[in-house]
């Protein structure tokens, strides 16, 4: 855990000018400027990253291997004013919004309850305090501020605080329904809260000033949000491109994150990042107040765009000598499956243009079984079929904890000659190439 003050003065339109320079000196003269608006500083100045074109929505699991797909653009661009990482584009909530509703996504929570912890020796709040969720994703967070005696406490109900029916709404439809009417009429009508948890929200924001502000409206003033968002910076540094997501427009490291939050009228009085393998979980304990723009001082921003630029160039080159590694397999061993048809899975199949050297996608959530992957096509089958395929080489999509739990049901399959491997570079088990 740490953290860290970063603040500087702004110095005006001659500064912008020097940083748009010096970015077009790390990109060696390959800069474009792009006609949009950062969804962070609300800067002109961003630029393009990676272009990865249209892609299917990693929760538009197929029926079958024909028929048509939506598709949307999934362009990652960086503003070189500010440094947040961003999508050019997002597809519209409701094209977001899962079909099947038995489509969750989970967060990682083995650190929530020293984030209690944090959160009350920072806000120094007593059990009289009203402390609100802002989705199904705070709920286990907001227990456990129940089991302390906090017992004015609530988690947004999406159909009778937002008026959102559609089957299978999460926090896609909670960013885009939450305005700053709805949020006062909320507080009204269930208690304006001394503290909002807001884990994993404000990345998947769409208009997030606007966002903030419906934010700002339902705490009480001076009161306190505890962001937690996930943290790029691994990513950036490991080359995992599996983290692009096109339900996430914007992407934060720990500097951009308090900056970005300090802008947007949240003072950070605590920043803790929490390590796990396939990403790090950044929280911002913050209290309402004036928004500051405290740029980052021209060194750090200079490493955020190196930071940046590295990830994109290295991109093409690592893409294929993945896909030349897993031909070679295929061709000198034997066929090829993944393991865990997640979001992290559906990305990493097609942004690395790998689908021709994989036969299917294990999973063995009944929910899944008999579909077909997004974008790739690939078919959803059971665990058993590692075995009856005659699969060599798995490559596994998951988390430390449900990858010990696979490998350690495999065991025939390990005995058979197969193998796993982790898609994730962080990952001991890292597949080589």
């Amino acid at each position: 855990m740490f953290s860290t003050a970063l603040s500087t003065s702004f110095k005006g339109p001659v500064e912008s000018l020097t940083l748009c320079v010096a970015f077009s000196t790390v990109v060696n003269e390959r800069i474009e400027f792009l006609m949009l608006t950062c969804r962070a500083c609300a800067s002109h100045t961003v630029v393009d990253l990676i272009d990865y074109g249209p892609q299917p929505l990693c929760n538009r699991f197929l029926a079958g291997p024909n028929g048509p797909e939506a598709r949307f653009s999934l362009h990652l661009c960086l503003c070189p004013s500010c440094g947040v990482i961003q999508l050019a584009e997002v597809a519209p909530a409701d094209e977001l919004r899962p079909r099947l509703e038995w489509v969750k996504y989970n967060e990682a929570e083995g650190h929530l309850d020293d984030k209690v912890e944090n959160i009350l020796r920072i806000t120094h709040l007593g059990t009289d305090a009203v402390v609100a969720g802002m989705s199904y994703k705070d709920a286990s967070t907001v227990r456990r501020f129940a089991a302390k005696g906090f017992s004015k406490s609530y988690v947004i109900d999406l159909p009778n605080d937002l008026g959102v029916t559609a089957p299978g709404a999460g926090v896609e439809s909670v960013q885009a329904a939450l305005t700053e009417a709805k949020a006062h009429a909320i507080a009204n009508r269930r208690g304006r809260p001394d503290l909002v948890i807001a884990r994993h929200i404000i990345e998947h924001a769409h208009d997030m000033p606007g966002f903030a502000r419906a934010l700002r409206a339902l705490v009480k003033p001076g009161g306190f949000v505890a962001f937690e968002v996930p943290d790029m910076l691994p990513s950036l540094e490991n080359r995992d491109y599996s983290t692009i997501w096109e339900e996430h427009p914007i992407y934060f490291t720990p500097p951009t994150y308090r900056q970005t939050l300090e802008r947007l009228g949240f003072r950070v009085l605590g920043l803790l990042n929490y390590p796990y393998t396939i990403e790090n979980a950044l929280v911002a304990i913050t209290q309402v107040a004036e928004p500051q723009i405290s740029p980052l001082p021209p060194e750090a921003l200079q490493l955020e765009i190196q930071r940046s630029q590295a990830f994109a160039e290295a991109f093409p080159g690592l893409k294929a000598r993945l896909q030349q590694t897993l031909r070679s397999f295929r061709q000198n061993e034997g066929s090829i499956a993944v393991f865990g048809a997640s979001h992290l899975a559906c990305k990493f199949i097609n942004l690395m243009g790998i689908a021709e050297s994989i036969d299917f996608v294990v999973d063995d959530d009944p929910n899944k079984n008999g579909f077909h992957m997004p974008g790739s096509r690939l078919p959803i089958l059971g665990s058993s079929a590692l075995i009856e395929r005659q699969i060599r080489l798995c490559l596994l999509s998951l988390n430390p904890e449900s990858e010990a739990k696979v490998i350690g049901k495999q065991q025939k399959y390990l005995e058979a000659g197969g193998t796993f491997a982790s898609i994730f570079p962080a990952n001991p088990k890292h597949l080589k190439f």
